[in-house]
């Protein structure tokens, strides 16, 4: 047996569909693509994957294009023929007597996502006694609170101008608008009611 990691595959006498032999090639490596998958989800902690789909890149010999053909099954001895019903449509013509090369074997795994939970924001670290800074808004220095976005309450409103500091970021907030924390911690700005 022969690793096919990075090789490209002829499929010779392509319009009689594939011989056992390659058959069961392809479904070895489809299936070894499945366990890799399975490893990978565990090391990640997540849960085993529930959905596997297997599709494959396939052109004439010569072409420089593929067209990406799904696999019904790991044992999809068809995917030729769609391969061909798929180049006509596409193209308008197909070759089905050329011989095919698969270019690129794929398996995608899926798992549903874990639902997200949010929820209110840790309370603040400490009572919110900004800091002030001379900053400059279009021309003008303005007396402007620097606040730590930990120090924050959701729903407690504010008012600009302020700079909002925190580890990944830093907020400006202009004169004249308003900002809060909502329920989930996000910072939002809004105009002058």
């Amino acid at each position: 047996m022969h690793d096919l990691q990075g090789k490209m595959v002829l499929l010779t006498g392509a319009s009689t569909g594939l011989g056992p032999h390659i058959a069961r090639r392809l479904r070895r490596e489809l299936e070894s693509f499945a366990r890799m998958a399975h490893q990978d989800f565990r090391s990640e902690g997540w849960p085993p994957p529930e959905e596997l789909a297997a599709s494959a890149d396939l052109r004439y010999h010569g072409q420089g294009y593929e067209l990406n053909i799904p696999l019904r099954s790991f044992s999809d001895a068809r995917f030729l023929e769609r391969f061909h019903r798929e180049h006509h449509r596409r193209y308008g013509y197909a070759q089905p007597s050329h011989t095919v090369e698969i270019v690129t074997m794929r398996l995608r795994a899926s798992c549903p996502a874990p639902a997200i939970r949010t929820g209110a924001p840790a309370a603040p670290s400490e009572v919110l006694s900004p800091a002030f800074a001379a900053v400059n808004f279009g021309g003008r220095r303005l007396r402007t609170a620097v606040i730590a976005r930990s120090h924050l309450r959701p729903g407690q409103k504010h008012r600009g101008p302020a700079v909002i500091t925190e580890y990944s970021a830093t907020t400006v907030v202009p004169p004249a608008m308003n900002f809060r924390l909502d329920a989930a911690g996000n910072l939002l700005i809004e105009g002058k009611n």
